[in-house]
């Protein structure tokens, strides 16, 4: 069937109004991005944090990342959930007592550049609340030393991985704070799949979530499960958070009806 070229008019405006849209949201006066890369967290040089203080988390670029810890004076035990900071460059010992560990040696600024690890044993055992007013654009994350080396070659409580084997992280938004309220969408990511287990830095879009997601919840899945659950060490590590500004009602409004005024000068110079 042929189509007629007011039709095809028709196709072009159209595609035409929604780069008008977008160029507006992009070089608006609100246009803003940054990198959440947690230069700004203070650590002596080969060390961590995981919360020991019971301050109950940190922030970072103006997002708060979570913390709960434990310990038990009896046995001297320790343990976290959350979210802990590290700069630890040991990428070659495998094993629990490395557990602060990224595989990468380092940030996405090299070697003893911080970063952070998420514990993730239960869904949204970590999570991010993004500044105020901001969305997120992407994630970096990677695996830890722990982790990887647990799948590479198994240990006494994970099996070693075979082509059939993945492990993988799932971000979720939430329209409320604290991985709370309703879900915006969420973003898969393996961390290992088909005899490949990353041991890089990987960035991860999280553009399909919705422009009202104020925070992020994870969740981590493995094929490696037994009687109390995963055997894979439910953990993983991030490099960087990019958040952008989310266009304020004013500026959207503004933009459509900039779009609608070009469009309609458009239609009146063009003749049928």
């Amino acid at each position: 069937m042929k189509i007629s070229n007011k039709h095809m008019s028709a196709k072009a405006w159209f595609t035409n109004a929604i780069m008008f849209v977008y160029a507006c949201f992009l070089f608006s006066p609100q246009a803003y991005s940054a990198t959440v890369d947690f230069s700004d967290l203070s650590l002596a040089p080969q060390s961590y944090w995981n919360g020991s203080d019971k301050s109950g988390g940190f922030s970072s670029g103006g997002a708060f990342f979570n913390n709960s810890y434990y310990y038990d004076s009896t046995y001297n035990y320790e343990s976290w959930s959350g979210w802990s900071q590290s700069n630890i460059t040991n990428n070659t010992t495998s094993g629990y007592t490395n557990q602060y560990s990224a595989i990468t040696g380092g940030g996405v600024h090299g070697p003893g550049s911080n970063y952070v690890l998420a514990d993730d044993f239960d869904p949204n055992d970590s999570y991010i609340n993004l500044p105020v007013g901001k969305r997120a654009d992407a994630l970096v994350v990677t695996n830890t030393t722990y982790a990887y080396y647990s799948m590479l070659n198994g240990d006494s409580f994970a099996k070693k991985f075979t082509s059939t084997d993945w492990f993988k992280l799932t971000i979720t938004g939430y329209s409320g704070g604290s991985a709370t309220g309703n879900q915006t969408g969420s973003v898969d990511f393996y961390l290992a799949q088909n005899s490949s287990i990353v041991n890089s830095w990987k960035t991860v879009s999280l553009l399909s979530l919705g422009l009202g997601t104020q925070s992020l919840g994870f969740q981590l899945v493995s094929t490696d499960n037994g009687t109390y659950g995963m055997n894979t060490p439910a953990y993983f590590a991030v490099g960087a958070l990019e958040i952008s500004a989310v266009p304020e009602p004013s500026t959207m409004i503004l933009c459509l009806v900039g779009a609608g005024a070009w469009l309609i000068v458009r239609r009146s110079r063009r003749t049928y």
